[in-house]
């Protein structure tokens, strides 16, 4: 027997099978998993040299300048409303300047994301970039209010954090489809009754599997990989974060008026208490910027 390993070498994703074994769907999902793009080399650039704090504006204004369509698009949502600036900004550098270096890494991240892995008419599962979206915005706010971690990272976090289910959509619609009926009639959520489709998976991991092929920081890829199963140990923050956005998004039509109770994991709720008290005040305004926020990375029929 020869193990068929995880071409990402990550988490628990192994089969044991022999050289000649007929394919299965975990396999046939990490082959095409595997074949998926890689980030383009101009934000793994980017990606390094954010995480030097001797990077000057000039030198990576530069860098993303080598990318045309890039450059593009980012110049195109930093004029949106949704950024509401007094002044039309035509360049990289003042878009930094202007917006600092954490947001146009947001930016030029999940474009790139998106240029891989967004919204298609083959595509099914036409709810997950929203809730992925929508869920980042609400990360972000719990990271801005909370000061648990930068917001930047918290909103990529929230972003990323379903890409398995979306791995999963892309690579494998039928079998994608029929999770999606079987989570439906029984009522219970995809985490729950995957591997009835596919053994051994786990679209938590496949997440951070992607994470690892993208080169994207370990506590990012951690909080992808927990973010329906938080540890009894130590939590990290950025994964208490995801956690608890991705709940709010998910029962969003609970939460408008007051958080039920046991929805929340306790540690959020002794770490967030003053935040997320009241939601009907703040939960409004923020379920339209996530609205908002869908509308400017997928278009005006998305929200």
């Amino acid at each position: 027997m020869k193990p068929y390993r995880n071409p990402y070498r990550f988490c628990q994703l192994e089969v044991a099978m022999p050289n000649s074994a007929p394919e299965t769907p975990l396999k046939t999902l990490l082959d095409a998993a595997d074949k998926l793009p890689s980030l383009p080399k101009v934000i793994l650039t980017v990606n390094a040299m954010l995480q030097d704090p001797e990077t000057r504006t000039k030198d990576l204004s530069r860098i993303i300048e080598k990318d045309i369509s890039l450059v593009t698009r980012i110049l195109k949502l930093v004029n949106s409303a949704f950024f509401g600036l007094r002044s039309t900004v035509g360049n990289i550098p003042d878009a930094v300047s202007l917006l600092g270096f954490d947001t146009l890494h947001r930016l030029t991240l999940s474009l790139s994301i998106l240029d891989i892995l967004g919204p298609s008419k083959k595509m099914p599962g036409d709810w997950l970039w929203p809730h992925s979206i929508r869920t980042a915005v609400f990360c972000e706010y719990l990271a801005m209010e909370t000061q648990l971690c930068r917001p930047d990272d918290a909103f990529v976090a929230g972003l990323l954090h379903d890409i398995g289910l979306i791995v999963l959509a892309r690579c494998m619609p039928e079998t994608f489809m029929d999770l999606e009926k079987k989570s439906r009639e029984s009522g219970k959520p995809f985490f729950l009754m995957e591997t009835s489709l596919i053994p051994d998976f786990s679209h938590a991991d496949m997440g951070a599997a992607m994470a690892l092929k993208w080169q994207l920081p370990p506590a990012l890829k951690q909080a992808i990989a927990q973010h329906h199963r938080l540890p009894k140990g130590t939590i990290a923050p950025l994964s208490l974060l995801v956690h608890t956005a991705n709940m709010l998004d998910s029962q969003r039509d609970l939460v408008r008026n007051e958080l039920p109770a046991g929805m929340l994991h306790p540690l959020a709720i002794k770490k967030m208490r003053a935040v997320l008290k009241n939601p009907h005040i703040w939960f409004p305004p923020l379920h339209e910027k996530g609205r908002e926020a869908c509308h400017l990375f997928l278009g005006s029929s998305h929200g």
